[in-house]
């Protein structure tokens, strides 16, 4: 697979940027909520068909992982709220963001909603 960066140019450059799979590893953990039952999920894109394994890295693009603030959290927080950790390797780049239900952008959501069907 060919690496290339997560980070590229995502509006128009989408299509063009995310051309190519990348391999991709994904930690991710949601904790909190009404029963507190932890979710963790492991991903990586080597394992996943190549339709998955594409939708994964457009669903990286589009959220602009690596530009995320690493911790977003809203106040206050609350006890039945979850809270989504997020940990991406790809193209010699790891970032790890944490954010608070309340304060997840838009943007992050498709993600997170992908991630959190792949529970096993």
């Amino acid at each position: 697979m060919a690496f290339r960066r997560l980070s590229e140019g995502v509006a128009p450059a989408v299509s063009r940027a995310y051309n190519e799979l990348m391999r991709v590893r994904v930690h991710f953990e949601r904790t909190g909520g009404i029963t507190g039952r932890k979710v963790e999920v492991f991903v990586d894109s080597d394992s996943l068909p190549p339709t998955q394994a594409k939708r994964l890295q457009t669903l990286l693009a589009q959220s602009r992982f690596f530009d995320l603030p690493l911790d977003m959290r809203s106040s206050p927080g609350g006890a039945d709220r979850f809270l989504y950790r997020v940990t991406v390797e790809a193209d010699s780049r790891t970032r790890t963001v944490e954010a608070g239900e309340a304060a997840v952008p838009a943007n992050m959501w498709p993600l997170l909603d992908w991630l959190t069907r792949r529970e096993t």
